[in-house]
């Protein structure tokens, strides 16, 4: 599960604000999106937990029953760089 998390992690890169005026979707992304059924927001949500979050901690919120909403509040740009303070 970890070593998923990882993977998905090192493949979500963040863009520089310049290259987002640019940006033009990949057609396999928007299909997942698309075969995926929910809303753009929650999506950008599981991604932003995803990447914002520290692998143990997110083994750990899925381990004792976090939900979505309550993985999100650990995301806050006060609590990134805490693992720790997550747990």
């Amino acid at each position: 599960m970890k070593n998923q998390v990882l993977h998905i992690r090192d493949n979500v890169k963040r863009r520089p604000s310049a290259s987002r005026d640019n940006f033009v979707p990949d057609e396999k992304f928007i299909e997942i999106c698309r075969k995926i059924a929910k809303t753009p927001k929650y999506q950008y949500q599981l991604l932003q937990i995803v990447v914002d979050l520290d692998p143990d901690v997110l083994v750990e919120t899925q381990k004792i029953g976090l939900d979505t909403k309550k993985k999100s509040l650990l995301t806050h740009t006060k609590l990134r760089n805490h693992p720790k303070l997550q747990m």
